[in-house]
């Protein structure tokens, strides 16, 4: 499809040295997608704790989820510009996929309703969850997305998968455990509570949309800039009715943007920037090497809030849980070490072995 051809979709891949690797700007696009949606996965839930953290007038989460798809949506348009040589030659390209098809055309706005919803529950879980904690409970999407993906797709789990879904469990367990023993903190109205439940939900259509998305693509040819340019298009449309039913009143009294600052751009750049670093990460680094880079973003995550938020402290339980939802993030991907094929291609197989015993 055209999602596969090689050196298409907007990136500029330089293929002379490194043994035919696409590369951008001399670096390989494998191991530059995965540095940078490392640093992105960290990068956003900090700069959203960050961005609401300095005091003054707050900004309106839902605002900011509207113009992250306009952005990602404009993006993926440039992108495509970039790939077909010329503006006309992509407003040929949307009108072509925009008309071939409306029933495929409306499949993408089941995503993208997902989608605002996810990124409007990400902002609430942070609002009630430290950093480091929203992101390693974020690890169960790796559950709604398996058990999603049987349903729909008629896929199979080995044990191995559904014993590391059993270990995501326990280690969210071990995160969420409660560390005080006020009844307050098990109350349904706890913040604890009401993060959990957001994140929950989170992880739920995270799980839908991404197999929904995958179904679409195997069902046509478009490109992925030009699928994320049509999901950018309903997302911006259900992001702004958001805005209306959610914060109309408030809108209209402070403004669309108000409390924007430097911050709240950083965090909409980077926001949007993460949704198209996860087609090209997935295109020329693959699913098995983004888990590397969650587990490593999860470790960052913590180290850097305690450092310059100092809105968490990390003890032995999040320790070990951090450890047992990493370990089943990789044992997911990767499998037991057996054969030992793919590890020893990474040079991990003595230490991941060790891990797991």
């Amino acid at each position: 499809g055209t999602a596969g051809k090689e050196g298409k979709e907007g990136i500029a891949v330089d293929r002379q040295g490194g043994q035919g690797q696409p590369k951008f700007l001399g670096l390989s696009l494998k191991w530059l997608s995965l540095i940078a949606l490392t640093l992105q996965t960290s990068g956003q839930a900090l700069l959203i704790k960050w961005s609401k953290s300095q005091g003054g007038q707050p900004y309106i989460s839902s605002t900011v989820v509207f113009f992250t798809e306009v952005l990602k949506c404009a993006a993926s348009f440039a992108l495509i510009a970039i790939d077909a040589g010329s503006f006309g030659a992509a407003v040929d390209c949307m009108s072509r996929h925009l008309t071939q098809s409306y029933a495929d055309l409306l499949k993408a706005a089941v995503p993208s309703l997902i989608y605002t919803a996810q990124n409007n529950l990400m902002f609430y879980s942070l609002d009630k969850l430290s950093a480091p904690v929203q992101q390693v409970l974020y690890q169960m999407k790796i559950i709604t997305t398996a058990a999603i993906g049987v349903a729909m797709l008629g896929k199979s789990l080995t044990t191995t998968q559904w014993v590391s879904c059993c270990m995501l469990t326990v280690g969210v367990a071990l995160v969420q455990w409660p560390r005080e023993s006020s009844v307050d903190d098990f109350s349904f109205g706890a913040d604890q509570v009401k993060g959990l439940v957001a994140v929950l939900c989170a992880c739920c259509t995270s799980g839908f949309a991404g197999v929904w998305i995958q179904k679409m693509l195997q069902q046509t040819g478009a490109s992925v800039w030009v699928r994320n340019v049509q999901l950018g298009f309903f997302g911006s449309v259900m992001g702004l009715a958001v805005v209306v039913l959610k914060d109309g009143q408030a809108v209209l009294e402070g403004g669309f943007t108000q409390g924007y600052d430097m911050r709240v751009l950083c965090v909409v750049l980077m926001t949007a920037f993460g949704g198209l670093l996860c087609a090209v990460m997935l295109k020329y680094a693959g699913a098995t090497h983004g888990c590397f880079s969650t587990a490593l973003s999860i470790i960052l995550t913590s180290l850097f809030s305690q450092l310059f938020l100092g809105d968490f402290s990390a003890d032995l339980l999040f320790g070990v849980g951090t450890f047992i939802a990493v370990s089943a993030s990789l044992l997911f991907s990767l499998g037991l070490p057996a054969s030992g094929t793919a590890l020893k291609r990474l040079g991990l197989k003595r230490c991941f072995a060790w891990a797991i015993v």
